[in-house]
């Protein structure tokens, strides 16, 4: 949307002016002194702007807008951390460049992720159905296990941050679409969504299948920075056909 693009190309402006007074110091010394002290100072932070400058201009996704500026982030702590090995006053000025561009690109890695891992407006929901069974007494005894997937249908794992956000974000949106059922189901609704963790893990319900029996799972979607996210909750058994209802 023309606001994620807004807010990430707010985070990147705010990296290239870091860069460019960095850039700009160390450019202005060189002029001034030409010592191989002060060109490898320059020469680092005219390739960590030129780079920076390079993401924004080539938007995508903001999952790849983020690997790239932390590979960058990398790149900046792994010439800060050599020009200090290799020591002297000749390298001391680039490694504190480099060292000033990675703490640029992580600020700005931080921006994005929290970006990423929030949720962006009221989330929606939908109660699917996942088993049903009509009831046969010929089947007297005979089990069955339902297994469904809760958490982010997606991903194995959320960040601490997202699981929170979403958390934060359930209500009243939640409250609202349970007012939908009965009392008792809309108890049960509420409570499938929020007591339990947010990340991707497998869930069973038993079922006899002589009995009449229908299974159901809330799913929430969720607009986050990074794009939509589907959290389904615990399964809710009934003897009913609720959607019939």
């Amino acid at each position: 949307t023309s606001q994620s693009q807004d807010l990430i190309q707010l985070v990147l402006d705010e990296l290239e002016d870091q860069l460019f007074e960095i850039f700009k110091w160390a450019r202005d010394w060189h002029r001034q002194h030409h010592t191989r002290r002060n060109f490898l100072a320059e020469q680092a932070s005219r390739n960590n702007l030129k780079y920076a400058r390079r993401i924004k201009t080539n938007l995508g996704q903001l999952s790849d807008i983020i690997t790239k500026v932390s590979d960058r982030f990398d790149h900046t702590m792994t010439w800060a951390d050599q020009l200090v090995v290799y020591g002297g006053h000749t390298h001391e000025y680039a490694a504190t460049v480099h060292q000033e561009a990675a703490n640029a690109y992580q600020e700005a890695y931080e921006k994005l992720r929290e970006y990423a891992d929030t949720v962006i407006g009221p989330p929606t929901f939908d109660l699917r159905m996942l088993f049903t069974c009509n009831g046969d007494m010929n089947t007297s005894g005979i089990k069955k296990d339902v297994t469904y997937v809760t958490g982010n249908q997606a991903e194995k794992t959320l960040s601490r941050g997202l699981q929170q956000s979403i958390c934060d974000s359930m209500n009243p949106s939640l409250s609202q679409f349970a007012e939908c059922f009965s009392t008792d189901l809309a108890k049960q609704i509420i409570t499938s969504m929020t007591e339990l963790s947010y990340s991707h893990q497998r869930g069973v319900i038993t079922v006899h299948i002589d009995e009449p029996c229908y299974i159901y799972q809330v799913i929430g979607s969720f607009k986050t920075g990074r794009g939509m996210i589907l959290v389904g909750g615990t399964g809710i058994y009934s003897s009913v056909n609720l959607l019939s209802q």
